[in-house]
């Protein structure tokens, strides 16, 4: 989102729903307009930028889609990295509440019951397996894999509903 000056969806003339993960390329300063002073990663103007820009998205993609999910940032090695994350979570969750779309919050699945990182956890199937890669954000393909399909399986059941709702 920190790129996004404009909402265009250059993709199929039916969507039928989207899922919006976003990047922790959003931890950086934003501008609200180029050549403009930076706000500082958090503040109170970045937050109001922040929110102006995904307010937007999202309502560009509700207009599109019957479903729409945004999902939550997991837990990072990095302590300074996880409260950003931890930040960009909670402004995520409000906006999408503010806005009327599903919040998925993957946390659990990256930290422990104290909620702090965790490299190593189990699958769905209770097997223990590595989480993330050495840079201690990238999921593992294993781990990856997984969640796309825990997201697939919240994806597929409001579609259906959404479907019911619309006959």
């Amino acid at each position: 989102m920190t790129g996004v000056q404009t909402c265009t969806l250059p993709i199929c003339d039916t969507l039928h729903g989207a899922i919006l993960i976003i990047g922790l390329i959003d931890r950086q300063n934003l501008r609200a307009t180029p050549g403009a002073r930076p706000f500082a990663l958090g503040g109170d103007d970045w937050q109001m930028e922040w929110n102006r820009r995904l307010d937007r998205l999202l309502k560009v993609l509700k207009r599109r889609a019957g479903a729409v999910y945004v999902v939550g940032q997991p837990a990072l090695r990095r302590p300074e990295a996880s409260r950003d994350a931890e930040m960009l979570t909670e402004l995520i969750r409000d906006r999408a509440q503010v806005n009327g779309v599903r919040f998925i919050d993957i946390s659990e699945g990256f930290q422990d019951e104290n909620g702090n990182y965790i490299q190593f956890g189990a699958d769905v199937a209770g097997v223990r397996q590595r989480l993330r890669e050495g840079d201690g954000v990238t999921m593992t393909p294993a781990r990856s894999e997984e969640h796309t399909s825990e997201l697939q399986s919240q994806f597929r059941i409001s579609y259906a509903v959404f479907c019911l709702k619309k006959k």
